[in-house]
């Protein structure tokens, strides 16, 4: 857990607006649902959570998914 003021800046350096609706998503959907508790915690009402995660969407076959070329860079 990260303080407030630590976020705000890590998500300020990753050019990440808060003032903008939020909706985090990971594999599953337990961590993401931590990160949208400390969006609540500072205020930010203007978040979801995409509570499937990556395992619900790519299960889906209806959902569109993008792949890139493999590199050595991305092994």
């Amino acid at each position: 857990m990260r303080n407030a003021g630590e976020i705000r800046e890590l998500w300020q350096r990753s050019g990440i607006d808060p003032q903008k609706h939020l909706s985090f998503m990971c594999g599953g959907g337990w961590r993401a649902a931590e990160v949208l508790t400390f969006a609540n915690v500072m205020g930010l009402d203007q978040a979801s959570l995409y509570s499937d995660g990556w395992i619900g969407w790519s299960n889906d076959r209806r959902n569109p998914v993008e792949t890139g070329p493999i590199t050595a860079d991305s092994r």
